[in-house]
């Protein structure tokens, strides 16, 4: 599985001209979450059977809100299903549901990240913000700035061959 999670993030990193890095990154499945609907918790690998991708945004963001409202796109326009998970940062609860609410994302999984989260990820320097995770939670690519809903198209195709799912 070591060699698959390799190419696939080697691919991914190909593909999307994103930020690699060399060292084997912690797993993040087991950190919590909180839903930023309704405060419960959540750990991330209960949030996707597989490869997934988390997307950070903060309040008063114009390229999050962008971004957010392509990801719902993604839902519908993409050929592959696009596992994916908001995570909000730099505010607190109500701003980011209000955020949720400008960028009229509908009911997306949306969460705020935790401090655990943070520290694993050794911060999140600017938003929008994308780390795709392998199926045990590690990060494969991290990809900073906005990414467009053909992009996010070929992630969802990478990430279903991940699982072994013929990409359409």
């Amino acid at each position: 599985m070591k060699i698959l999670t390799g190419l696939i993030g080697g691919l991914l990193a190909l593909v999307l001209g994103a930020q690699v890095h060399a060292a084997e990154p912690p797993a993040l499945g087991g950190l919590p979450l909180q839903s930023i609907e309704d405060g419960t918790t959540h750990r991330i690998d209960s949030l996707a059977k597989g490869p997934m991708m988390l997307s950070f945004f903060e309040p008063d963001c114009p390229w999050c809100a962008r971004q957010i409202r392509d990801l719902e796109a993604a839902r519908t326009q993409c050929s592959s299903p696009l596992p994916f998970a908001l995570v909000g940062v730099h505010g607190d609860r109500m701003e980011l549901r209000l955020m949720l609410r400008r960028a009229q994302a509908g009911h997306l999984p949306a969460f705020i990240a935790s401090p655990a989260l943070l520290e694993a990820l050794d911060g999140i320097p600017a938003t929008p913000h994308a780390v795709v995770l392998d199926a045990e939670g590690r990060p494969l690519v991290r990809m900073r700035g906005y990414i467009p809903l053909a992009r996010l198209c070929e992630i969802a195709d990478l990430l279903a061959q991940a699982e072994g799912k013929p990409a359409p």
